[in-house]
This record gives C-alpha cells, structure tokens and sequence, in this order.
C-alpha cells in the first residue's frame, strides 16, 4: 500500500485517476445498475449477455456506452426502444446519487491542500 502523506511530501504534482481511486466507481455502478434492473425487470445475466453481444462487435469507440447495453436489453425482451433512453437517465441520476468520494483520498487530498 502506499503511503500517501509520503508521496504528497515527495511530490509537487500528484496526479489520481477518477473511477475507483478518487471516486468509488464500484458502489455507484451496482447501486445505479440495481435501480435500473428493478424498475425495468431485467437480471444482471440480461445484463452482462448484453454486454457480450456489444464487445463481439468490436466497437471500440462504444465499447463502454451503457446507453448501447440497455438498447440491446430492450431489444432482447421486446421492450419499447424509447425505454433504453429511460432507463441511461435513470441509471445516470443514481449512479450519480451512489458516487462517493473515497475516504482515504479526500483525507489526502485535504493534506496536500494543507501543505501547499
């Protein structure tokens, strides 16, 4: 594990990546995925077959777009198209509520501030 009081010593510049260091990208996503799976009624294996069928079709650019994943949900359970908008709107404003940043980092962020 670093020390992170030793590397804001160290350092003038401290760069951190967003998901899962800065932020807990992980809790944000299964909370914002649940809210969508439960008013939508879909399982996470309707999910994660989506998912696949995006990454067999080599998408780079879209590789990571939810907005495609809920599209081919609909799709799969004969549900409305309009609905995979429905339900990116949905998944973003809880993901959004879920998305807390990390302890450890705001506690190193505070003392970086502290020390410039």
């Amino acid at each position: 594990m670093f020390n992170l009081k030793n590397i804001a010593e160290k350092y003038k510049l401290v760069m951190v990546d967003i998901d899962n260091t800065l932020f807990n990208y992980t809790f944000a996503h299964k909370n914002a995925l649940e809210a969508v799976m439960d008013q939508y009624d879909f399982t996470l294996q309707e999910y994660n077959l989506a998912k696949m069928m995006i990454e067999t079709r080599n998408l780079s650019a879209n590789h990571h777009k939810k907005e495609l994943y809920f599209k081919i949900i609909c799709e799969n359970k004969n549900i409305h198209f309009s609905k995979a908008s429905e339900m990116f709107n949905l998944y973003t404003s809880a993901f959004i509520k879920n998305l807390k940043v990390d302890k450890t980092m705001s506690a190193f962020l505070f003392y970086v501030k502290k020390l410039n």
